[in-house]
């Protein structure tokens, strides 16, 4: 068979529609992370699970590295602990940059809107609605209204040494 050079034969009319009659089981697979895997691999994952043709597994697997039953995912072949420490992906074993959790996602947001606030407590109202204004339309772009308060701070620490 040669190559297909042509449009395809048929096309679909409706998108694909979610109607499974265990819902509840296949939200939980749509939930569940799926860690330590390079983009391609979690991509190929996320879709697998969005139209249902991901299996999960029923009883623990074995690594490949260590031959011990420790995979719990479905689709890897390496357990978490081996590829944390040999930085590859637990699918294709390639060492790539591994795609974080939706749940390390979230934790690194509330860090980093966390360090916001207490950046945004050290200002003045104006400054502060305009950081969060430079921020929200361009995270990073703050930064030099954020050294021009700190040199004002700083200023303003010198200034309280020489009165005492």
């Amino acid at each position: 068979m040669g190559p297909k050079n042509r449009a395809p034969a048929h096309q679909n009319v409706f998108a694909f529609r979610d109607l499974k009659a265990h819902a509840e089981k296949w939200r939980d697979i749509k939930q569940s992370p799926s860690p330590s895997l390079c983009q391609t691999c979690h991509d190929v994952i996320a879709w697998k699970k969005q139209y249902h043709k991901y299996k999960p597994l029923k009883q623990p697997a074995k690594c490949c590295m260590c031959q011990e039953k420790t995979i719990t995912h479905a689709y890897h072949i390496i357990c978490q602990q081996c590829a944390r420490k040999n930085r590859v992906c637990a699918k294709c074993k390639k060492p790539s940059e591994i795609v974080k959790s939706e749940a390390e996602v979230k934790q690194e947001a509330k860090l980093k809107q966390s360090q916001l606030e207490e950046k945004a407590k050290l200002m003045r109202e104006r400054e502060r609605r305009t950081f969060l204004r430079l921020e929200q339309a361009n995270p990073g772009s703050g930064a030099v209204l954020l050294e021009k308060v700190k040199q004002r701070i700083e200023e303003k620490g010198d200034d309280d040494d020489d009165d005492d």
